[in-house]
């Protein structure tokens, strides 16, 4: 192999090798999502506490990050369980539930019309519903004209054009009849 080529093949593999950005949790999977991290008002009976979740392959050039929870399944519309803003560039993960987490971050507003995590409650009776977790890498290191008060909507608008990459996590959660 001629010197060109294989530092052509090392380039492809360095490629190959570059992070990608992911985003995990111990505490759920798509298949089984605990009552600790369920809903606790509306007819849910969970404990309501936000899941660990850890986030790697951080993309260059990201200076915060957002984390946004959301129920694709809910009618007639997406419903948003947690939006968190203006976490520092320098957080790779959120603790257990039962570490404090209100220091990473801004909450803002979600579906329900709360500041904060307001986990799994989907409709008796129907199909298990997916919840995704998307953490997304910011290009800004706060969002501005946006904060605790804001719905989801202003969220999404204020991140419009600054997002450098998103990873998703998803479970899944029923309560049948």
């Amino acid at each position: 192999m001629s010197r060109l080529a294989a530092c052509l093949f090392a380039f492809v593999l360095l490629l190959g090798a570059a992070p990608h950005f992911t985003l995990t949790s111990d505490d759920f999977s798509e298949a089984s999502f605990g009552s600790a991290f369920v809903y606790d008002k509306n007819g849910c009976t969970g404990e309501n506490k936000i899941p660990k979740l850890t986030w790697s392959g951080v993309p260059p050039k990201t200076l915060s990050f957002a984390i946004i929870v959301s129920d694709p399944d809910a009618y007639p519309a997406t419903f948003y369980h947690w939006v968190r803003i203006n976490i520092p560039k320098t957080v790779t993960q959120l603790p257990p539930a039962d570490e404090n987490v209100k220091d990473v971050g801004v909450d803002a507003r979600n579906s329900f019309d709360a500041i904060g995590y307001a986990g799994p409650c989907p409709p008796r009776r129907e199909a298990p519903h997916h919840y995704v977790f998307t953490i997304y890498a910011l290009s800004v290191d706060k969002l501005v004209k946006v904060g605790p008060n804001s719905k989801p909507d202003a969220i999404l608008n204020a991140m419009r054009g600054r997002v450098l990459g998103q990873a998703d996590l998803t479970g899944r959660y029923g309560r049948g009849s």
